[in-house]
């Protein structure tokens, strides 16, 4: 972690608010965050939890579709 600088830029994908003619709405950007390496860290930590817990999902997700198909009785689509 010494390899880090103090400050850490990085690009997030974020809601923003934008004037669409008049009107406000939200939508999802790529934005560059400025955040200090301890707390990179623990983010990276984080977000590296939510990509398991969300490939265990997918995985168990695919399984299931699979065991549907192969159990698909006779005339059924």
């Amino acid at each position: 972690m010494e390899k880090l600088d103090a400050m850490m830029s990085v690009n997030q994908w974020k809601r923003v608010e934008v004037d669409d003619g008049g009107k406000k709405k939200s939508v999802t950007r790529i934005v560059e965050v400025n955040m200090e390496k301890e707390k990179y860290v623990d983010h990276f930590e984080a977000q590296m939890s939510e990509f398991e817990t969300h490939i265990g999902r997918m995985k168990n997700q695919y399984e299931q579709m699979r065991n549907l198909k192969s159990d698909l009785p006779d005339h059924n689509m």
